[in-house]
């Protein structure tokens, strides 16, 4: 007996067990119904104005995560554009996610329900992220991101309805990285001028055997990189070279 009550103890110590259910009205929230079954439990929830809202979990939360609930609740209930038909959220292994279906949802102008196949999905583990999908020109495109405000986060969805393609491009790293490689080329071409001032661009296989020497001996200079070069046969200026490490390695001389 005596084993047992100091393991107990020491489990509530860790805040590992909890006896005790959530004083929901305490906070003004009425518990209109609760259902369980496969060792889940489902609160539906009212609060004083009568809106209703939904909390299913696995093992009781702490108190910290249904405080986190009522934030986001009440975060998500002052939005102006966005109307809340029905409002859920899952606490399972340390996650808390919500499922959010807007009765409305118009941004300059623009009804977006008419683009959003599904609700607006959120998680919360260090932050609060988005995640949702919307449909234009039989296109499907994602809208994710940490949640900052309502402002910014209908500014990304009208940007993502308004072009598609342009927004899903703009945040794809593979098209990112063609991007990047076409502006170095860009500032190589501006930097490196020739006789009377005009750019001349540096060739995209000398600039890899610059990246590639530097790399193999990171110490080495501008001039010794020419040098290293010119046993290839490749003629190159110090400053070309200079312009090259300049913007891969952030080295002036």
């Amino acid at each position: 007996m005596k084993r047992f009550a100091i393991i107990l103890m020491t489990l509530l110590l860790a805040g590992a067990v909890r006896l005790d259910a959530y004083d929901w009205a305490a906070v003004g929230i009425a518990v209109d119904g609760e259902e369980k079954g496969n060792g889940r439990t489902v609160l539906t929830l009212k609060d004083g104005e009568g809106k209703i809202f939904v909390l299913g979990y696995d093992a009781e939360p702490a108190d910290e995560v249904v405080k986190r609930v009522l934030k986001i609740r009440n975060d998500f209930y002052a939005w102006k554009h966005v109307k809340i038909e029905r409002i859920s959220f899952d606490y399972s292994k340390d996650v808390l996610e919500v499922n959010l279906v807007p009765a409305e949802f118009t941004y300059k102008g623009v009804n977006v329900l008419d683009y959003l196949p599904a609700g607006l999905f959120f998680s919360y583990y260090d932050a609060t992220y988005y995640n949702f999908r919307i449909t234009r020109d039989k296109m499907f495109v994602r809208v994710y991101g940490e949640y900052v405000a309502e402002e910014e986060l209908c500014e990304k969805t009208i940007t993502a309805i308004s072009d598609p393609l342009a927004y899903v491009r703009a945040r794809d790293p593979e098209y990112l990285l063609q991007r990047l490689d076409r502006l170095v080329s860009a500032i190589m071409a501006f930097e490196s001028t020739g006789a009377f001032g005009s750019p001349r661009p540096i060739d995209r296989s000398v600039v890899q055997r610059i990246v590639a020497i530097k790399r193999q001996n990171p110490v080495l200079k501008r001039k010794d990189i020419v040098k290293a070069l010119e046993k290839e046969k490749i003629s190159i200026s110090e400053k070309a070279v200079g312009v090259v490490l300049g913007i891969y390695f952030n080295e002036f001389e």
